[in-house]
């Protein structure tokens, strides 16, 4: 295997490990720092690394190829007595998926013979229940399982807390006592309930209508102004043109009908610009009259004088 995978193995280890409520992982600086000062064998070192960070486990793990099957083995060694504690071998095909598997199978029967010796060496019982089932026990901030389930734990205070999507988290301090089983029993309180105001009409008018797309405002906005426009300039052209035709007829002399002629040709070139943005002006409005019903959202509205209440919606 390669260092990194290997690397990545043991990350994963660890984290499954220190994921129970019965094993606390060193960090790995002080395991580094610790195994540079001991060269001694396997096991034997992993029981004097153990001692010196002051641990009361060591985790010895060993991937072996056997044929074309690999086994991983884990054995957990009591530091105080030098002695193997507890133990566990699978056997898995030899891909990174596969051991992957194989380590949790490995970790999760480890974690089982823990709990059986806690139970038979006498730990204190916390009997966690919810309703409804199936949350996630939390003991002291590490995960414990799920609901209902039975804790063994020591003597003395713990922290329990029960989390379910959608509901709200419920912590417990329990007491935990030898002599009975402490009981967490917590009814779940569901969290997507939400006041939404509607409208209540009396009496209701819907008013059913279209959204237009942005551009299709612009072509309005476009086709108003030329209207407009024209507007102005065909009424300026319309009046100038007028008075100019007026004076052009009663004028006699040869330089004043000249200048009169400019006038009314003048008022001829406003009246045809503001026919040419009526044009104008009629084309962007259909435009705006194409994204309006080819393109545009439906909308439905509610008008009415009624009053606005609070009701309470489940999703």
């Amino acid at each position: 295997m390669q260092p990194t995978e290997i690397k990545q193995l043991t990350d994963y280890l660890t984290v499954r490990i220190s994921e129970g409520i019965y094993y606390t992982a060193v960090a790995r600086q002080k395991l580094r720092e610790q195994l540079k000062d001991n060269a001694a064998g396997d096991d034997t070192r992993k029981i004097a690394v153990g001692r010196e960070l002051a641990a009361e486990k060591a985790l010895a793990t060993k991937i072996v190829r056997l044929g074309s099957r690999c086994v991983v083995m884990l054995t957990v060694f009591d530091v105080t007595r030098s002695a193997p504690e507890r133990a566990n071998s699978t056997k898995s095909h030899c891909e990174k998926d596969a051991l992957i598997v194989a380590l949790e199978k490995a970790v999760r029967v480890i974690m089982q013979q823990e709990e059986e010796s806690q139970k038979r060496a006498g730990g204190a019982l916390i009997a966690v229940r919810s309703t409804p089932m199936g949350a996630k026990i939390l003991l002291d901030g590490r995960s414990a399982g799920t609901t209902p389930k039975e804790l063994t734990v020591a003597a003395g205070k713990h922290q329990v807390r029960v989390k379910l999507l959608k509901y709200r988290t419920e912590t417990r301090t329990v007491n935990a006592s030898l002599e009975k089983t402490s009981i967490v029993d917590v009814t779940m309180e569901r969290l997507d309930k939400k006041a939404i105001l509607v409208a209540t009409p009396s009496p209701a008018t819907e008013v059913d209508g279209r959204r237009t797309p942005t551009w299709g405002y612009v072509a309005l906005g476009v086709g108003l102004s030329a209207v407009a426009s024209a507007a102005v300039l065909y009424g300026v052209g319309k009046a100038q043109g007028d008075s100019a035709h007026d004076n052009y007829r009663s004028a006699t002399v040869p330089s004043e009908i000249l200048g009169y002629w400019g006038d009314v040709e003048a008022a001829e070139r406003k009246v045809t610009a503001g026919h040419v943005l009526i044009g104008v002006g009629a084309a962007a409005i259909a435009v705006w009259l194409y994204s309006y019903l080819l393109h545009g959202r439906r909308i439905t509205t509610a008008v009415s004088g009624g009053r606005l209440v609070a009701i309470q919606a489940e999703f």
